[in-house]
């Protein structure tokens, strides 16, 4: 394959726009009768990855190309350049070369592989040869984000037979967007050699046993969350709000439900600059009172367990008095995230405590405004992921549940440690080391259409169309943002904008779009225990009748199963876990895999594709098991391949899915599309005090440009 570039100008004569970008020629095949395509490259904003491709032309016989003197656009002062137009049925593109001799050159070459194709009958219908041509059109604008289609020989949950879950370290859960972003170095260094002590190795399988054994020693007790956000837009509470947090309190057969916990997060509670410099508890200690005193019996059952303001958000946590012997550990924590990344006026506020032997979380927060800043509330989201930490006070009891957060068993911790962040874990937690996180408030996603659209759309009940539109959606899908939370079915209006007072909205001179900014998630269950940790959702709605804002107050109605360990249980369970590892510690270690060959069969550039193997402890004893470098060689794996895990240990009958991921990204390219590097390698997997196997990988990369 051979390609040649130019910078050009890419004109939008319809729009009278240009950008800069380049033509790139690509040739499939022979220099001299092979088939060609015309590619309209925008650069990217981030350098590391690849061009936007804006348009692919195939070089066919019917290629039409066209040049005329160019109209000079609004803002442009200089002589009109000359504008060559590539016309193919009833598409075209339009450009302008920065120099006549530039254009002369290749707009040659061009007619010549033109010719070919005449000569080869190659033509727009009959195109079945170009495939090799979609390769770069999945680079295309409006495609790069898109979910990558997984390609598993198994499953991609596992079954009851996998022990994936008793793996060390365990696999971690990998959202659309890790798998869509480039293989960046630092997590290719993390194939290096790592090893695990026969310690490490026990420690880890009675932890993993423990969590799976939990009903042996927990008795689980249900718990009920009034969840609750609004943008006050810097009201006072002059009224009840019992409407908003009583309502219809029912479970789902109809029984009447008081809460044990209300979690109340408000937003823009002070419009004043002065909040941005001095705090003043005089909103907060209103709110806090009004919230009390709307709730059943006027709140006398009720009592704050913790309460934050940041600037203009606030977040209240609120319990029954009953439970109060039962609440420990309870840490607040905070971040902004507005100005200079920085500044209260958007971030976060966070509450973690231990209820019985479970550890709940909640946040509110108060994303970046406006329509077309999606990524930097996408930013926002992350930054608070990061920067919400906790002191962790370590303890025996549970210590089990840490280990198994810490240890690669769940996605958010996981999304964490991805991003860069370095903690001790074993004193410090972040909101996603918690059995329940719920995160609430003004997050901002808004709605992709016109104002006018979409009440055209509301008067016709369509919310289903609206929210195929809804940026906060369509986000969590790509893997953009929230990528381990769920969220229930919307089935109420947007609210956001009204008009105070009312319930019409927005009437102003800016007419802000309705949109669905006020949001309630929680973190996904784990799927492996889906009876411990299974969050419910009883009610998820609005409430109209609330008109002192320009928003509109969104709850939510939630289950939870609480953890209460009983300790004498729990040792028992432990003793018998540490007895039959004594009882196989002398015999041979055994092991078999499913398959010794992984063919990734063609292979594209930035394409991610994924197979799996089964290996099974076929002994008696617990068994420890890792892949090699070979010979002197510093690094285990080649740069386009990531296996995990790359070490563990089983227990006897045990089955680890191992799997592999290969994903040429622009930082490895290069060697690949020269020929001087293949997709093929041989890896040693040895099972500790027992034999090796060698497994053989193998793929088939298309070249591209790239």
């Amino acid at each position: 394959m051979s390609f040649y570039v130019s910078k050009v100008r890419i004109v939008d004569t319809k729009a009278q726009d240009e950008k800069n970008g380049y033509l790139v020629i690509v040739i499939h095949g022979d220099m001299n009768n092979g088939e060609a395509c015309l590619l309209l490259l925008e650069e990217s904003q981030d350098e590391s990855m690849p061009p936007i491709v804006l348009k692919t032309i195939p070089v066919y016989s019917d290629l039409k190309i066209n040049i005329a003197q160019s109209n000079p656009l609004p803002d442009k002062t200089t002589q009109p350049d000359l504008l060559v137009t590539f016309s193919l049925n009833q598409d075209s593109a339009h450009i302008v070369f920065p120099k006549k001799e530039i254009m002369s050159e290749i707009l040659t070459d061009i007619k010549r592989l033109i010719t070919i194709a005449v000569n080869n009958n190659i033509n727009s219908q009959n195109d079945a040869s170009y495939d090799w041509v979609n390769v770069y059109r999945k680079f295309g604008v409006g495609i790069q984000s898109k979910p990558t289609v997984r390609s598993n020989s198994l499953p991609l949950r596992d079954g009851p037979d996998s022990a994936l879950k008793y793996v060390l370290p365990l696999q971690r859960a990998e959202t659309i967007e890790k798998i869509n972003m480039k293989r960046t170095r630092s997590i290719l260094s993390t194939t290096k050699e790592r090893r695990i002590t026969l310690k490490d190795a026990k420690d880890h399988w009675i932890n993993s046993q423990l969590m799976k054994k939990e009903n042996e020693f927990v008795h689980w007790e249900k718990a009920t969350a009034f969840v609750g956000t609004w943008n006050v837009h810097g009201s006072l509470p002059t009224s009840s709000l019992s409407e908003w947090l009583q309502g219809t309190l029912k479970t789902k057969d109809g029984k009447n439900v008081d809460p044990d916990f209300y979690i109340i997060g408000l937003q823009e509670m002070e419009t004043n600059t002065e909040a941005y410099i001095r705090y003043d508890p005089t909103k907060e200690n209103a709110w806090v009172k009004a919230i009390i005193s709307s709730l059943k019996d006027e709140g006398k059952d009720y009592y704050k367990v913790a309460s934050k303001q940041l600037v203009t958000m606030l977040l209240i946590v609120i319990t029954k008095k009953t439970n109060k012997p039962f609440i420990s550990e309870t840490q607040i924590t905070w971040a902004g995230v507005g100005l200079m990344n920085m500044m209260g006026n958007k971030g976060g506020i966070a509450v973690r405590l231990r209820f019985h032997d479970s550890y709940l979380c909640f946040v509110t927060s108060h994303l970046a405004a406006f329509t077309d800043r999606t990524e930097k509330r996408n930013q926002d989201f992350t930054e608070l992921s990061k920067r919400l930490i906790f002191a962790h006070q370590p303890d025996q009891l549970t210590s089990y549940v840490s280990y198994f957060w810490n240890n690669g068993g769940d996605e958010g911790v996981s999304f964490v440690e991805n991003n860069n962040v370095i903690r001790d874990w074993r004193v410090e937690a972040s909101i996603y080391h918690s059995d329940f996180l719920i995160w609430c408030g003004d997050l901002n996603y808004r709605v992709n259409l016109s104002e006018s659209v979409i009440k055209s759309w509301l008067r016709q009940d369509r919310l289903d169309v609206l929210l195929e539109y809804d940026q906060l959606s369509i986000e969590r899908k790509a893997g953009r943002t929230f990528p381990m939370f769920e969220e229930g079915p919307i089935t109420f209006l947007p609210t956001y904008k009204y008009d105070p007072g009312t319930n019409q909205y927005d009437t102003s001179e800016k007419r802000r779009a309705p949109s669905w900014t006020d949001r309630i998630l929680w973190k996904k269950s784990r799927v492996d225990s889906p009876e411990q940790e299974r969050l419910e959702l009883l009610d998820y709605t609005h409430c109209m009748n609330m008109m002192m804002s320009d928003h509109k107050p969104v709850r939510a109605l939630m289950s939870m199963n609480i953890r209460k360990i009983d300790s004498r249980l729990q040792k028992k369970t432990h003793d018998a876990l540490v007895q039959q590892l004594k009882e196989s510690q002398d015999a041979q270690p055994r092991g078999e895999i499913s398959t010794s060959y992984v063919d990734f069969e063609k292979v594209h550039f930035l394409e991610y594709k994924e197979k799996t193997i089964l290996l099974e402890n076929t002994g008696r004893v617990l068994t420890l098991f890792r892949f090699l470098p070979k010979n002197d060689e510093v690094n285990i794996l080649p740069p386009w391949l990531q296996v995990s895990p790359i070490s563990g240990v089983l227990a006897p009958g045990e089955r680890a899915v191992i799997r592999f991921e290969v994903m040429v990204d622009p930082t490895i390219s290069a060697p690949l599309n020269r020929g001087e590097q293949k997709i093929e390698d041989i890896l040693i997997l040895r099972l500790e005090n027992s034999k090796d196997f060698f497994i053989s990988i193998s793929g088939d990369y298309v070249p591209t440009c790239f």
